[in-house]
């Protein structure tokens, strides 16, 4: 890509003061009609022509990879490249097992046939009913998403299997601190289908827009390489940090930043290859919030082994803040509902290569 063609000045280019003050730049106002997708960054995907590179399988070499405390080892990965694996961290094989009994009992029948793996593709024809849609989720190009407000994320047994499991919430205190925020729900139950065009499929690499701590991913069903595994771009959380208004942050208000934040998000994914973060039921990937990430490309049919792949996405932050709603792009309960985390008034200070790790345990 022609980055002087494309008007992209290079990191170094820009100085942290051009990024992080507004007074010469033009302010981006939140639309009055939010749909869910209207947030700047979701306005301007990766450039087509950036290559995406195949994701390499992430395999475990750290100290503690197999145990609940935090080694230095790990520590320093996640700093560095902003997520670890924590394998067997939930031990519970056989509640993984009826969770995937769970997730098929509500697939509609015409939608997909657990029996007939050749139903399991997704096309942009292939669509749930409207009563379907707003009792179990919304599809996407990669798969089919459980999350209802009342529902899919909010049960009992799934809080237990994931976000609200003792393990879990003791790596969370090592990494943040107490007390940790109680969950009220998980974002559901995510599904990755598989594809049978290698050549077609395309990553998509994103930051979400969330004031997340911290994030984490519990895989559901076993994960081998090139079966849909979620990928993260190691280290871009550090790059692309800047780029927002406040250090948890929803917004990036600034045409300046925003265009900023698009050249660095494009120069992260066209120099370095992803990581497929792959498991077993009861491992879990924690991510720092600003990582670049994406849905894997499942290859399993193609690999004479088909299978869809389930993960629990988590969000969690400190507790004792002040929190509020935020009515343009959420979370709240009007935007983003299935986000269990929310903005905080404490949240002032403008984040810099400096304060990344502050007031982390880490």
């Amino acid at each position: 890509m022609d980055w002087e063609k494309n008007g992209c000045k290079t990191k170094e280019e820009f100085s942290l003061k051009e990024l992080i003050d507004p007074m010469e730049d033009v302010l981006i106002l939140p639309p009055a009609n939010y749909s869910g997708r209207s947030h700047p960054i979701h306005q301007q995907p990766v450039n087509q022509e950036v290559q995406i590179l195949e994701p390499i399988p992430y395999e475990d070499c750290l100290d503690g990879f197999d145990q609940v405390e935090l080694s230095f080892q790990e520590i320093s990965h996640f700093k560095s490249q902003g997520f670890i694996i924590k394998r067997g961290l939930i031990d519970n094989r056989e509640e993984f097992d009826r969770l995937v009994d769970y997730y098929w009992d509500h697939v509609p029948a015409y939608f997909m046939d657990r029996d007939d793996s050749t139903t399991w593709f997704m096309n942009p024809n292939k669509k749930l009913t409207v009563e379907d849609s707003q009792t179990l989720g919304r599809t996407s190009s990669t798969g089919l998403k459980f999350q209802s407000p009342f529902q899919f994320g909010t049960e009992p047994a799934i809080l237990a299997l994931s976000a609200s499991h003792p393990n879990v919430q003791r790596v969370l205190e090592q990494f943040i601190g107490n007390p940790v925020r109680p969950t009220k729900r998980v974002r559901g139950l995510y599904g990755v289908s598989p594809t049978y065009d290698t050549t077609s499929t395309r990553l998509s690499p994103h930051v979400d827009v969330i004031p997340a701590d911290i994030s984490a991913m519990v895989i559901v069903t076993e994960t081998p390489p090139r079966c849909g595994g979620f990928c993260v771009w190691p280290g871009s959380h550090i790059n692309l940090y800047p780029f927002w208004d406040t250090r948890n942050s929803t917004r990036i208000s600034t045409q300046k930043r925003l265009e900023a934040f698009f050249c660095e998000r494009d120069r992260t994914v066209r120099i370095l290859a992803p990581v497929e973060c792959v498991g077993s039921p009861g491992d879990v990937v924690f991510w720092h919030p600003r990582i670049l990430h994406s849905a894997g490309k499942n290859y399993s049919m193609i690999d004479g082994n088909p299978c869809i792949r389930i993960v629990i996405p988590c969000d969690f932050q400190k507790n004792g803040r002040i929190f509020f709603d935020d009515e343009y792009y959420g979370p709240g309960k009007r935007e983003q509902w299935w986000v269990d985390v929310r903005n905080f008034k404490e949240d002032h200070e403008v984040p810099t290569p400096e304060n990344l790790w502050s007031g982390w345990n880490i």
